[in-house]
């Protein structure tokens, strides 16, 4: 029996989940020249357009994808610890109290060098979750769908053994 085969018609008119992901996306582009007038003389114009596009199968057949930290919403929580405690120290600055002063003075220095590992300690722990999804869910589902097939006689996906 052939490996391809699947266990509920028996039929081979089958494909994997990769081969019909990969067959069913498409792109291409087209170039078009012209003449436009401007002023009574004739200018050369052109353009490029670029497409791209799936079917409906290939996009219900996508293979799963891993997480990612993403580091533009860190730099952006960097701003946003930093700027917050640049204003704390800010404040406190212009108490008419002067140990509370001295103490927004302290703050504002040291904001830019506490926001640093604020930023790094919450960014190492959302990565090492992303890191752990990836191991646990996202890897094995990638290998499952790397030996996922597809029958198109009676529509059964099955796994290879």
């Amino acid at each position: 029996m052939n490996a391809y085969a699947c266990p509920s018609c028996g039929s081979d008119n089958t494909q994997s989940f990769a081969s019909i992901y990969d067959s069913g996306r498409y792109s291409g582009g087209s170039t078009s020249y012209g003449t436009a007038y401007v002023d009574g003389k004739a200018v050369p114009v052109g353009g490029y357009t670029s497409h791209s596009g799936m079917t409906d199968l290939a996009r219900s057949k996508a293979p799963p994808e891993e997480k990612r930290a993403g580091v533009f919403r860190w730099i952006l929580l960097f701003f946003a610890v930093f700027i917050a405690l640049s204003l704390g120290g800010r404040l406190m600055m212009i108490s008419d109290v002067k140990i509370i002063g001295q103490i927004g003075a302290a703050v504002l220095l040291l904001s830019f060098y506490l926001a640093i590992p604020v930023v790094v300690l919450l960014y190492r722990k959302q990565r090492n979750k992303v890191r752990l999804y990836n191991d646990l869910v996202a890897r094995p589902n990638i290998e499952r769908w790397r030996r996922s097939v597809h029958c198109f006689r009676c529509n059964h996906d099955f796994l290879l053994r």
